[in-house]
């Protein structure tokens, strides 16, 4: 931990989940399109989202972050808790961290220009992350625990013995009908899942821009999302309580494992229950997700708190540190300050000097590097958002 209390592994590797966020992945497609293997190569397309069933690397980047929001939480209550805050003053701080999330989200899809929708990435971040911080501090530990898996099991339970009662009938928009019917209308599908008739029915504003008949975060997924955000917490009050009770590599060598069981938990659900297997959906958030990309989590965080906090290996992770401690700031700068132009600005010239696929890859470097060069900006003069 850092002299300000903040595990530097933490920070770090919200800076790494964010660096993608940044624009890592045009760098990675432009680099693969120069080596010539293309664009549509397998490395480049991790870096996209699926359609609809499937993982890939680009669908780790949003559980990510709100498990390690979740990672966090023991620590930011036992320091509320030792300096006397009451429970009520603490319950007020989390619902006033959900609705700044919220309104910073609203604020990113668009709303002053008149563009509202109740789904979008701050929004599910804040409920679920709040519902989680509730449940943390009114139960223990073994309810976290059976919470957390139990919450997105009932979720992919529910999907699959209540199918959308409109899913024969729902016409979706024509430049997406083939690829949304290509998908059937069974109880997972774009059509006939409940989460999609729920959103279609009760939720104001426009749905996903992707299909038009439902939301990629939609108002069931957060039922499923509370489990990301209690495996967050229980990994951090995992790693508070043994820091000084148990050996380093024992702690490390329990968070591996417990990464292979929800893995094998997931992949478990989605293969070995004939057809009400669940297959791993990103925008539905189901339960093998859920337990997949929390396995992939509880690793990544394992292995940056080994080297970073265990082994004190830091100044490699300066570079991710600089992003992690301002992840909202770039997330919501993006959307209103013109990195591109900048970027454009201070390399433009040189890049018309470049062969195309030179140049392209060079304007992805730059516009990273302007990113980060603001964030760090606001490191040297100890700005910080802090929600």
């Amino acid at each position: 931990m850092d002299k300000n209390g903040r595990l530097e592994s933490l920070d770090a590797l919200r800076g790494f989940d964010m660096l993608m966020i940044m624009g890592f992945g045009a760098v990675v497609t432009k680099l693969c399109v120069l080596c010539g293997w293309g664009a549509d190569c397998w490395l480049a397309e991790q870096f996209q989202h699926v359609e609809w069933h499937g993982l890939r690397f680009e669908d780790t980047i949003f559980p990510l972050f709100l498990f390690l929001a979740g990672v966090s939480w023991p620590f930011s209550y036992a320091k509320q808790s030792e300096r006397g805050d009451s429970t009520r003053r603490i319950v007020l701080r989390c619902l006033k961290r959900a609705a700044l999330l919220s309104l910073f989200g609203f604020l990113h899809q668009g709303v002053l220009g008149g563009y509202f929708r109740v789904g979008n990435v701050l929004t599910r971040i804040g409920l679920a992350w709040m519902i989680g911080a509730l449940i943390f501090m009114s139960c223990r530990t073994r309810t976290r625990v059976a919470l957390a898996l139990l919450l997105p099991i009932a979720h992919w339970l529910l999907l699959w013995f209540v199918p959308a009662p409109d899913a024969l009938t729902v016409v979706p928009p024509a430049k997406m009908a083939d690829t949304i019917m290509s998908f059937g209308t069974g109880p997972y599908s774009i059509v006939g899942n409940l989460s999609g008739w729920v959103d279609r029915h009760f939720i104001p504003g426009p749905l996903s821009p992707y299909t038009g008949v439902a939301d990629n975060q939609s108002a069931l997924g957060l039922i499923p999302a509370v489990g990301t955000a209690l495996l967050g917490m229980l990994t951090g009050e995992f790693v508070k309580k043994t820091r000084t009770s148990m050996a380093d590599y024992r702690r490390i060598g329990c968070m591996l494992l417990a990464a292979i069981g929800l893995v094998g938990l997931g992949l478990f659900i989605a293969n070995g229950f004939g057809e009400m297997s669940m297959p791993i959906n990103k925008k539905l958030w189901d339960a093998p997700f859920v337990f997949v990309v929390g396995g992939y989590s509880v690793m990544m965080f394992a292995l940056f708190h080994g080297i970073v906090d265990v082994l004190g290996c830091k100044r490699w992770a300066f570079f991710f540190r600089v992003i992690g401690m301002n992840s909202i700031t770039i997330y919501l700068a993006q959307r209103f300050i013109p990195f591109r132009q900048i970027a454009k600005n201070l390399v433009g010239d040189l890049t018309k000097l470049c062969p195309p696929a030179i140049d392209d890859l060079l304007m992805a470097v730059a516009y990273v590097a302007v990113c980060w060069l603001f964030l760090f900006f606001l490191y040297r003069k100890n700005v910080f958002l802090r929600v």
